[in-house]
């Protein structure tokens, strides 16, 4: 059950406040190796017993952010960044689970159509990661599961990766990308407005 909490990002994490604080490039790799075990998890793990490892490892790290927040001397913002990334991503790994114990019938291995739909390469990717982002922020939400509940935002970002045929990433850094552009961060919805209201 604590598997996910012999690995390198945690690790670092939990002896930064008492010893030499672990570099933001180390971090974010170390956060890319967690994210890839968590999703071996999902994939190779019976969808029960992958719950309970998150859900154990949630707690360790809400444990953790709070002992971060209460030392005397803050320890370098990007700390706490690295543990609030690492909650919300396993919270969404959680709400994917949960969809495939409620949808089994959409996780069947076989030869699925392919989408004959293609992001035209003359509009950058980040462009769809805005669009999804905004919809994610709108109340209510636009996009929902058969059973009228939002859908994650992990699971919509896989759909349209797959629709579209274009690589996004990791669902965390897509939204970190889009919402950390100090300019142009709605520069394709900006472009859909002008086309929509451009008279012919």
């Amino acid at each position: 059950m604590d598997r996910l909490l012999r690995t390198s990002l945690y690790r670092a994490l939990l002896k930064s406040p008492t010893r030499k604080v672990v570099s933001e490039n180390r971090l974010r790799n170390y956060f890319h190796d967690f994210a890839q075990q968590v999703t071996a998890i999902g994939d190779d793990t019976d969808a029960l017993s992958a719950l309970r490892i998150l859900n154990y490892t949630h707690v360790q790290f809400h444990s953790l952010l709070r002992r971060v927040s209460e030392q005397g001397t803050p320890p370098p913002h990007y700390l706490s960044r690295f543990i609030v990334m690492t909650i919300e991503f396993i919270r969404m790994e959680k709400e994917l689970l949960y969809y495939r114990l409620e949808h089994p019938q959409y996780f069947i291995s076989g030869s699925a159509p392919q989408s004959p739909l293609y992001w035209s390469k003359e509009h950058s990717a980040i462009s769809v990661s805005e669009i999804l982002c905004g919809l994610d922020r709108m109340t209510p939400k636009p996009l929902l599961l058969a059973d009228g509940t939002a859908a994650p935002f992990n699971l919509v970002v896989r759909v349209f990766e797959d629709t579209l045929h274009v690589k996004l990433g990791d669902p965390t850094d897509v939204k970190r990308r889009v919402l950390e552009r100090k300019k142009d961060r709605t520069k394709f919805t900006e472009a859909l407005l002008y086309s929509l209201n451009r008279e012919e």
